[in-house]
Parts: C-alpha cells; sequence; structure tokens
C-alpha cells in the first residue's frame, strides 16, 4: 500500500508509532552525528529529510537487531577514532528510542526467516504487534512487499523525501 505524504502527515498528527529499520536508522543516526559533514548533497538532504521527520512520530522503536546492525555498521566504516567519535554522538538518541524484544521462537517460526533474516523480521513482527498502529520504515523491497501482504502499513525512504519536500525541505 503507497502511503502519499497527506497520510504521512496523518500518521504524526495522530501520534501514530514507527518501527524503524537498520538502513534508514543507521542514516538518521549519521545525519545527527559530528561525521556527516562531508558527505555529497543527496546524502545531506537524506539526513536532513530523516532528521525532520522521524522525531516527528509518538515514538520510535528499534529492535536490538537494528541496534547490532547499526554498530556493525559503525564498526565496517569507520576507523576506532571515528567509530567512538561517532558513538559517543549518537549515544543521547539512542537512549530516547524504544525498543522492543521479538523471543527468537517468533522469529525463527515466522515464516520469512531464511529469506529476510533476524532483523527484519523482527521490525516486522514488532510492526504488526496487536493494539497498537505502527508504521515501518524499511528500504529492503523483498521485506517491503512481504509486510504490505501482512497488513503493515510500509513508509520507505523515497516517502520520507517527499514529505520532506512537502514541508518546504529543501
Amino acid at each position: 500500500m503507497y502511503i502519499p505524504p497527506a497520510d504521512i502527515s496523518k500518521a504524526i498528527r495522530t501520534q501514530a508509532t514507527v518501527v524503524i529499520d537498520t538502513s534508514i536508522f543507521f542514516d538518521y543516526l549519521y545525519g545527527l552525528s559530528c561525521l556527516s559533514d562531508g558527505a555529497d548533497a543527496e546524502k545531506q538532504f537524506e539526513f536532513r529529510a530523516f532528521i525532520k521527520v522521524i522525531p516527528q512520530f509518538k515514538k520510535q522503536i528499534i529492535t536490538p537487531h537494528v541496534l547490532a546492525e547499526v554498530c556493525n555498521i559503525a564498526n565496517s566504516k569507520f576507523d576506532e577514532h571515528g567509530r567512538k567519535a561517532f558513538l559517543t554522538s549518537i549515544l543521547k538518541h539512542l537512549l530516547i528510542v524504544q525498543e522492543s524484544v521479538v523471543p527468537k521462537k517468533d522469529v525463527l517460526n515466522s515464516g520469512h526467516f531464511c529469506l529476510l533474516g533476524a532483523t527484519d523480521v523482527s521490525c516486522m513482527l514488532t510492526a504488526k504487534e496487536s493494539g497498537f498502529q505502527r508504521y515501518l520504515l524499511i528500504e529492503d523491497r523483498v521485506a517491503k512487499d512481504l509486510a504490505r501482504a501482512e497488513g503493515i502499513t510500509v513508509i520507505d525512504k523515497g516517502e520520507i523525501l517527499a514529505y520532506y519536500l512537502s514541508l518546504g525541505g529543501k
């Protein structure tokens, strides 16, 4: 299901919760960090969009799998000094984001584990929890399609960027 920018606005106004997958979450944190200044213009635009839009949701949720992948990306992207600077600069933001722990048996028995892996499955299961209006911010095409097929409302990077532009972002 495609969500036009107006629906992202409605999600924000209705105090919806967003579950954030690794690639978008890493870029959001990287944009907040002191290390993003050297990024090209396109990446700087994405960082500004994530920084403007993501905090507008009532709650932002990640899983421990997402946090582990963010740390793994930092380990591979930066030298020791850069990794320490990055993690230090994002620590206060990590403390604000809520965490949802999905039981291992649920991840393994989801039917999608072998196709998507633990992180995407845990994000999907978190977004599917009953009783909550949750949106899933995810980039992986296969995961987006499966999530939508299971009735999860997906927002992808392009939709965030379009919404940011509708707010007058540059």
